[in-house]
């Protein structure tokens, strides 16, 4: 899902992470279940039957897949987890 955020609407991203993290550490939603995600985009009245084509998109499968690789490489082992690039 967070892959076709990014791609979708970048300038969302940040608070759509925040609002996934919530729902999953605080209120204990599972990541696992499309339903977590689609309560948390209907707050930002997102299309979700544009999201959810894109979810399960060939190229989001392998956009998602190339993320876990980077943040691999990097070291991070635990998931949910946010990454900050500073220049």
């Amino acid at each position: 899902v967070l892959t076709s955020v990014k791609d979708w609407v970048p300038e969302l991203t940040f608070s759509i992470v925040k609002d996934i993290q919530y729902a999953h550490f605080v209120n204990g939603h599972t990541l696992n279940s499309m339903i977590t995600f689609d309560n948390i985009l209907n707050k930002y009245s997102l299309n979700l039957t544009e999201i959810n084509k894109k979810v399960i998109s060939e190229e989001v499968h392998i956009k998602t897949f190339a993320e876990f690789d980077f943040v691999k490489k990097l070291g991070v082992s635990g998931f949910p987890a946010v990454l900050l690039l500073h220049n």
